[in-house]
């Protein structure tokens, strides 16, 4: 019986490892609850930068400096995007505002993504704030929220 083939066995040399670490790096033990692996972050980033772009192109502004110095206000409102919501468990990761006052507030996950905090699952799961595993289930939330008076 062989033994399994493993990264030394292909005779990379350092270099290419170290910039190729994706490809070359070893697997991980499953994490913890209220932690997730380098590739589910990555899964849930790339679905928070495709939301994010898609409300900028629908007429949201980011709130921060660089935009509400601006002489004029964004068609349709404002987004608060928490990039590092464990120093704020008590929000989600999107806050939408509305230019006529009101708001929605979201959690991003990737499909079967983990909270990050007991206060986010709370806030999803009991007090009934929703949380999107895909960007079809945010468009149509939102142009729902956009339409209810």
């Amino acid at each position: 019986m062989t033994r399994p083939n493993s990264i030394e066995d292909l005779n990379v040399g350092r270099g290419v490892r170290e910039l190729n670490h994706r490809l070359f790096s070893e697997p991980t033990a499953p994490t913890p609850h209220g932690s997730c692996s380098k590739v589910e972050s990555e899964l849930e980033k790339k679905l928070q930068d495709q939301v994010e772009a898609w409300l900028h192109h629908r007429g949201y502004w980011h709130r921060s400096s660089k935009w509400i110095s601006k002489s004029e206000k964004p068609e349709r409102g404002w987004i608060i995007h928490l990039h590092v919501t464990k120093k704020n468990p008590l929000l989600l990761d999107v806050l939408l505002l509305g230019n006529d006052g009101r708001y929605t507030e979201f959690e991003l996950k990737r499909p079967h993504g983990r909270y990050t905090s007991e206060s986010q699952r709370i806030l999803c799961e009991s007090h009934g704030l929703p949380k999107f595993e895909t960007f079809e289930e945010v468009v149509a939330h939102v142009q729902q929220w956009e339409q209810t008076p």
